[in-house]
């Protein structure tokens, strides 16, 4: 067994079999932690989670797989089950119930955020009786100094004294002790010592009287599985972090892209973030004590006016992949950059609208921006027909953005724009437009000659687009391949282009089923490969992808979306496995 897992293995193994008889209430481990902790993660039940985890069906399916099978017959894996089993049979219970009684109190894993890469850790192992956990404590070490003797390690583990409470040192990195009925881990030991004082004096200076992790965990919703609680003070104090969290600011883009979250960061005290479980969902929730109000008045490019909605509803063409819908509206972006940017680039920026009408077909930035709608959504999938008789020897999936307009002007300035791309791109790339109707839409859409080599490209990679765009009613789209387009079309024409929460400011999702479907597009690439690997016959490479496809097809999808409410940010991640 290599050092590495051996210690790791030492480790799991305190906090395992550090087994403790029930109390009611047993203490709280944050009582052992420095207030000066920036970073707390902890699981008020440790049997829970684990509990959840194994009862996650993907996960339990995970054993069809060769590879898998593979590593949990390594034997690094049978000498963990080894260890595991030898506890059990010490201790006389299953390693779910030791874990409970183990670590009843909870588990708490606490960071300083100072001196990277060494910050200060300390970790905190929660039992219920004292007694009992000094006996499996005890049981643990005489094990791991075997084992350290027979693998002839030469830095044997010191044991030393603090305030009359033995530690020991595995490594410069490594040091333990038992506090009562906790079991204590840390990377330094003046950080173990700290963590003894509270131990011994009493948790006046601990987190456990803070009010930074009491209020995260008042934000989050009950019954969480983990929950983390993350100090933002010394991130709004750091140069950095003045000059990100600021108005106004030096960098457009920063300011597009992330101007709402920077915003919230900036004025909330405190990230929460917890995982929950609901029948066989999952959620990771990630809260902020600000919200709108977090935002100026007037300046908000993310955030739509009360009474609208915050964001369109996604887009699902055939065998998505990915969908995504957001406001941005760049026409405020415009016309309050002096507020939102600094001076330096204001000047950049005007200097960009005077000398842009060359590449814009004569039209001005400003009208571009101002003509543009908030409403911006993008889609991704799998696509498997593209419209050439060559094909790409790196496929990639179709994608297309779509934006809102405010004035129908839009349109008309990004077709003249997009052809003269279009025609200065086609002078050496050989594009022939192709123009369609569908369904009353003039779809302008330009392919690649396949009788042309094209010098950069042995690969074909140019095969992968037929770039084409078009205007549905008050949205306009540009899509990589005018198969998509055509189904833009269609998704356009029915989609709604109202309603939803005016708080909801993105949301995405991730499909699983057009996973399966890119999957299937790379067929041949996958049975080669594990044919190689593997040395299995044909009839077996193909029966092992079908249950990969399937697998993948069967893991749901992952939501996203972004809640600005009045004193409060929530960014809420949910996944649902089908059944």
């Amino acid at each position: 067994m290599r050092r590495p897992f051996r210690l790791a293995g030492a480790l799991i193994a305190l906090g395992l079999v550090s087994q403790v008889a029930r109390a009611d209430d047993p203490p709280d481990p944050l009582r052992l932690i420095p207030k000066q902790a920036d970073l707390v993660l902890k699981v008020d039940s440790p049997r829970k989670l684990a509990d959840a985890i194994t009862s996650v069906e993907p996960l339990r399916q995970l054993s069809q797989f060769a590879a898998v099978r593979e590593a949990l017959d390594s034997t690094n894996f049978r000498r963990f089950r080894q260890l595991i089993d030898y506890y059990e049979k010490e201790l006389g219970a299953s390693w779910p119930d030791l874990l409970d009684r183990a670590a009843g109190g909870g588990v708490a894993f606490a960071v300083k955020f100072e001196g990277a890469p060494d910050a200060p850790v300390l970790l905190v192992v929660q039992g219920r009786d004292a007694a009992l956990t000094k006996q499996a404590y005890g049981l643990v070490l005489g094990v791991v100094e075997q084992e350290l003797a027979r693998q002839e390690v030469r830095e044997k583990p010191v044991r030393e004294t603090y305030q009359g409470i033995e530690t020991i040192r595995f490594n410069p990195k490594t040091h333990v002790a038992l506090a009562g009925s906790a079991v204590l881990v840390a990377n330094k030991r003046d950080v173990l010592e700290r963590a003894l004082d509270l131990h011994i004096k009493g948790a006046e200076e601990s987190l456990a009287v803070g009010a930074g992790p009491a209020a995260a965990r008042k934000l989050l919703d009950p019954d969480a599985l983990l929950w983390m609680w993350i100090d933002l003070k010394k991130a709004h104090e750091s140069p950095m972090g003045k000059e990100a969290f600021a108005l106004p600011k030096g960098d457009p883009a920063q300011l597009i892209l992330f101007g709402g979250p920077l915003d919230v960061f900036g004025h909330s005290p405190f990230v929460a973030m917890g995982i929950h479980q609901q029948s066989d969902a999952w959620r990771a929730s990630f809260r902020l004590a600000s919200g709108r109000d977090a935002t100026p008045d007037g300046v908000a490019l993310h955030l739509a006016p009360d009474g609208q909605p915050g964001c369109l509803p996604l887009l699902e063409p055939a065998n998505v992949l990915y969908s995504n819908s957001f406001y941005l509206d760049l026409g405020k972006f415009w016309n309050e950059r002096e507020k939102l940017l600094t001076e330096p680039t204001r000047k950049q920026l005007d200097k960009a609208e005077q000398t842009a009408g060359r590449f814009l077909a004569g039209r001005k930035l400003s009208e571009l921006l101002n003509q543009s709608g908030p409403y911006k959504r993008f889609v991704a999938v799998t696509q498997r027909r593209t419209g050439y008789a060559k094909f790409s020897e790196q496929a990639i999936p179709a994608f297309a953005l779509v934006t809102s307009t405010r004035d129908a002007e839009f349109g008309k300035a990004m077709d003249g724009i997009l052809r003269v791309v279009a025609l200065l791109t086609g002078i050496q790339a050989r594009l022939k437009l192709a123009e369609e109707t569908v369904d009353g839409v003039k779809l302008v859409g330009y392919r690649f000659a396949e009788d042309a080599t094209l010098n950069g490209d042995p690969q074909n990679f140019r095969f992968n687009f037929s770039p084409c765009f078009a205007a549905v009613g008050d949205q306009f789209f540009a899509a990589s391949t005018i198969e998509l387009g055509r189904e833009m079309v269609a998704q356009l024409q029915k989609s709604a282009a109202t309603g939803g929460d005016a708080n909801v400011a993105t949301r995405s999702r991730v499909y699983s089923a057009g996973g399966a479907a890119l999957l299937k597009k790379f067929e041949d690439a996958i049975l080669t490969q594990a044919i190689l690997d593997r040395a299995i016959p044909l009839d077996e490479a193909k029966r092992d992808a079908a249950t990969l496809m399937d697998w993948v097809r069967r893991l749901g999808d992952v939501r996203t979306h972004a809640d600005y409410r009045p004193h409060e940010f929530r960014f809420e991640i949910e996944w649902k496995p089908t059944k």
